[in-house]
């Protein structure tokens, strides 16, 4: 279990290095179009919640069954977050190109086919597990890749002075995610006690050991995706 944590969280770092987390970090001039590519996220973000409930264990018996159901319970409702930002920052229907036609062309146009993509592909790999340890495996994927994105982000919306009122990408988000009532693997005291009740054959190393790879390629190519959306005109882009 070690080197699959220590894989995760050495792909973390490399995710964090990645031109679109330096943007976010390292920007001097903000404004609001640094937040442009916020539109582009949401396929990702409101797939999650289904990510979510493919991995939820019906009739849970085993401890390591209830944490994972209660990261699902935990994190089930972010969405909500993401949709209220999206009205405080002004992101209403005409920002999007006036109508609902022009929303759905943005979400779904070819250009935004990866970050689809890894939705279907971690569901995919959610449903090809075997066990709740390797979901939750998954589960330290998806929240480490969060984790390297609003580490990255909160510099930038604390210096438009935004921080404190967004809730998904704000300090309510950030804040909620280092307070997790289920704890995470990856945190020393955790991962030890979970390995001590391990056996072999609730892991599949070397699968998820792939698993853990192609989830971060993932996101590594959804990371240049909502690189590619800044200083592109939303309104054009999705009647192109």
């Amino acid at each position: 279990m070690e080197s699959i944590f220590k894989q995760i969280s050495t792909h973390k770092i490399a995710l964090s290095n990645h031109s679109f987390c330096q943007y976010l970090r390292q920007t001097e001039n903000v404004t609001e179009q640094s937040l442009s590519f916020i539109p582009t996220m949401t396929f990702f973000v409101l797939g999650f919640r289904d990510i979510l409930e493919s991995m939820r264990v019906n009739n849970p018996k085993q401890d390591v069954e209830k944490m994972l159901n209660a990261h699902c319970d935990e994190d089930s409702e972010h969405w909500r977050w993401f949709i209220e930002d999206l009205n405080k920052l002004g992101m209403h229907t005409d920002y999007w190109g006036g109508d609902v036609s022009a929303i759905l062309h943005h979400i779904w146009s070819p250009d935004h086919y990866i970050v689809r993509d890894l939705v279907y592909r971690v569901i995919h790999h959610v449903h090809s597990s075997r066990s709740a340890h390797e979901k939750l495996i998954i589960v330290e994927c998806l929240e480490a890749a969060f984790a390297a994105f609003i580490e990255n982000l909160n510099p930038l919306t604390k210096r438009l002075g935004i921080y404190q009122k967004l809730d998904y990408f704000g300090k309510h988000h950030y804040e909620q995610e280092a307070d997790h009532a289920a704890g995470s693997w990856i945190d020393g005291e955790k991962a030890s006690s979970q390995d001590n009740s391990i056996n072999i054959s609730d892991i599949r190393e070397k699968h998820i050991k792939g698993v853990v790879d192609d989830i971060f390629t993932g996101f590594n190519h959804m990371f240049t995706c909502w690189q590619n959306a800044l200083n592109s005109d939303i309104r054009t882009r999705a009647i192109a």
